[in-house]
């Protein structure tokens, strides 16, 4: 991943639907989809209730919903 990250804080719950160009941590909580042509990261403690589609998604977190991804899905770190 690069240094260009967006970051969803511990505290923060996005629910719908999530689209960008740039990486995403997840340390909250994501609700809906999410589709990114760079990375999604969920951090521990991290949680996502969402599809995703994305080049390199890194599961750390919980992650419920179906994911794909064209380059690398990793889980647990």
């Amino acid at each position: 991943m690069n240094n260009q990250a967006t970051v969803i804080g511990a505290n923060m719950v996005v629910k719908g639907t999530l689209e960008g160009d740039e990486d995403v941590h997840v340390y909250g909580r994501i609700d809906g989809t999410v589709t990114l042509t760079k990375g999604l990261v969920v951090e521990a403690g991290g949680v996502v209730l969402a599809d995703v589609q994305a080049s390199r998604v890194i599961v750390v977190g919980t992650i419920v919903g179906n994911i794909t991804a064209s380059e690398l899905v990793q889980i647990g770190d």
